[in-house]
Formats: structure tokens, sequence, C-alpha cells
């Protein structure tokens, strides 16, 4: 019998859950993670000190080896996504002692791509930063569950509002990420498929972003218009921003069946067409919620033509003053 002891969360140890096998006498492989489930791209930063503990302790203890795994519990995550945690799981299972984080982040882009500077090293970092800044403001991570939360909920209003201080910041992170990838594509001498993962992510990241600006200033032109029924240009240039031909509801559409597409492509690089559907019609069941309300929208400003009255924000959705 070999006993597989696992632990994605990253402690400074974990000898407590490999040494009971091993003072039974059990030969022993090592389980961490890398940190791929239920999120838009990897929490690397914490995948890494989750594979380097753990095969740390799993050598001093004479594991026979690692299973560095990934997930997919939400049937969403691509597996292509996580090679930079595949690939340090191999180097730290490979080298005795505990590896060094650092070395490795500046070796990945020779050793990976055969690239000879830091560009695709720095598109990770960038990636990783979004996981950082949502955890400062208490939203634990880059989540799935956050990109398709409701923005016309209460409590995907709220979630918004907590969001946005960090959003400026991880939207530019994402760009910045998929300018470089773009820019730099060429200099990927192998490995380059694996860009394209990559880019999946920086825009992911970044219409997630998108999602969370936008829910917070359509609900407050909304209010403003609302407060201020009395003055016609200025509530019509508030229901201008929300719905028009680039009004922010259809730009956020469009974004979402942008992404729609996009991620449709990441799935057919890895993957058979089975389950496909389950995940695309998340990005189905947002853009109709989107596209709800706009037509919710354009009736109250007909309403305001006709009467110069709006209706309530809160029963259409809008919670952020």
């Amino acid at each position: 019998m070999i006993a597989v002891p696992w632990d994605y969360d990253p402690k400074p140890s974990y000898e407590n859950i490999i040494t009971p096998y091993t003072d039974a006498g059990l030969r022993v492989v090592v389980a961490p993670g890398a940190g791929n489930w239920r999120v838009i791209w990897p929490d690397l930063d914490s995948a890494f000190l989750n594979i380097r503990n753990f095969v740390r302790d799993g050598h001093k203890h004479q594991a026979m080896g690692a299973l560095n795994t990934t997930w997919n519990d939400d049937g969403e995550s691509l597996v292509d996504m996580a090679w930079p945690a595949l690939v340090f799981g191999a180097a730290a299972s490979w080298q005795a002692g505990e590896s060094s984080i650092d070395d490795f982040k500046n070796s990945y882009d020779w050793a990976f791509y055969r690239n000879d500077d830091s560009s695709f090293a720095g598109a990770i970092a960038d990636l990783d930063r979004a996981h950082t800044l949502l955890a400062g403001v208490k939203l634990d991570n880059a989540s799935h569950e956050l990109f398709w939360t409701d923005p016309f909920s209460e409590a995907g209003a709220n979630t918004a509002a907590q969001a946005l201080p960090v959003t400026h910041d991880l939207r530019l992170s994402a760009e910045h990420a998929a300018e470089s990838l773009m820019r730099n594509r060429s200099r990927a001498h192998l490995h380059p498929e694996t860009l394209d993962d990559m880019l999946l992510a920086a825009w992911h990241l970044d219409t997630l972003g998108l999602k969370i600006q936008f829910t917070s200033e359509i609900s407050r032109f909304y209010w403003d218009a609302y407060q201020n029924q009395a003055d016609g240009t200025r509530a019509q240039h508030d229901l201008d921003e929300i719905v028009d031909i680039n009004g922010r509801l259809e730009t956020l559409r469009d974004a979402i069946t942008q992404m729609r597409s996009m991620y449709a492509q990441g799935w057919a690089r890895e993957n058979q067409s089975y389950w496909q559907d389950n995940v695309l019609v998340r990005y189905d069941n947002l853009a109709s919620e989107v596209e709800a309300k706009i037509v919710v929208v354009q009736a109250a400003q007909r309403q305001y033509w006709n009467s110069k009255t709006l209706p309530p924000p809160e029963p259409l959705g809008f919670f952020l003053k």
C-alpha cells in the first residue's frame, strides 16, 4: 500500500500529515496542487508555496515521489493554464532539499520557452496580481464565482463595491499581460501554444474588471438620474451613459459574448466537446441578464420621455447610490 497525503493550502510545514504514514512503515507519495480550481487563472503564489514546502517535506521523509494535482471541480478550469505550477512541481521534485521559488521564476522563460529575457514571467506575475489585489479587499481571489455573480442583485452590487478600489489596478495588470503576450509571442521558441491560454486568462480578468466597474457606474448613473428628474438634460445624459449604441450595458454584453467565443476556442484546444455547453451556458445566461437590463432601462427611458418620471432604482437592480 502507498499512502498519498494531500493538502493544497500554503503552509510552512506538512510533516504532520506525512509522518503518520511513514511512522507506520508505509511508502508515501506527497500530493500538492497547482491552484487552478475555481479560478480564472491559477493562484500561483499559493501553489508555489504549497508545492515547495510539501515536496521539501516529502524529500525529508523519503517520499517515493510527488503527485502534483490539478482539479476542474466546476468543469470550467483549463489545465493548460497550470503549466507554471506543473513545471515547478517537476523542478522541486527533481531537486534535493528546498527549491527556490525566485530562482524558478527567474529561469522560467529560458527553461520553458527558450526565451532569453523575462517577458513571459512578467506576464505571469501580472496575471497573478489579480489574486493579491482581490485578497487585499477580502474577496479571496479572482474566482469564477466572482465573474458569474449577477451584477444586478444586491449581493452582486455589494461585491462590486467591495472590489472596486482595486479594479483599476487589476485591469491594468491584465491588459499589460495581454499586450506583452501579443507583442512577444515570437520570442517563445518552445511551447508557444501555452501563450493562448495565458492570453485568454488576461482578457477574462480584464472582463471581470470591466463588469465590476460598470456595475458601479451604471447604478450610480441611474441613481443620479432618479434623484435629478427635474433636470432633463442631466437625467437624459445619465441614461445615455447606461443605454446607447456605446452604452455601458451594451459594451458589457458585447464583452461577455466575446469572452464566450474566446473560452470556446480555449476549451477546444485541450478538450473534446463533451461538457463544453455546460460552461458556455453560463456566458449565455450572464449576457442574457445584461440584455434584459438593457430592455428595462430603455423602458424607463421611454417613461421619462413621456412623463418626466423614472421608476425607483432598486426594483430595477441598481443598489449603489
